[in-house]
């Protein structure tokens, strides 16, 4: 696989929008609403902290982490890991299978 297809899954993991039920585990704590108390005294909704990507890995981490969820990709063709690049599915929590591959 090309450096640059790992360089742009890596960017494109670290950059996307968490969504709004994201809950983390493990003693991580989130809290999604701030200025509560000071927004209602106002009439208006709370802040949100809308975060991107993870604070969990750095490029580094995320791009071993990349590599680690494609193993062996010489088996699979550029073609298929274009393909699964360019259309960009929802992105969910899950797995999304391409032949005898899970990603």
């Amino acid at each position: 696989m090309e450096e640059a297809k790992i360089r742009e899954m890596v960017d494109r993991f670290l950059g996307w929008k968490l969504p709004d039920d994201f809950c983390p585990d493990a003693g991580i704590s989130f809290e999604p609403e701030y200025n509560v108390e000071f927004m209602a005294a106002q009439g208006k909704p709370p802040c949100r902290h809308e975060p991107t990507g993870t604070n969990l890995l750095n490029a580094d981490q995320a791009e071993q982490m990349i590599r680690h969820l494609l193993g062996d990709v010489n088996a699979m063709s550029d073609n298929v890991i274009d393909e699964v690049i360019s259309e960009r599915p929802p992105l969910v929590m899950g797995a999304v299978r391409v032949g005898r591959h899970t990603f």
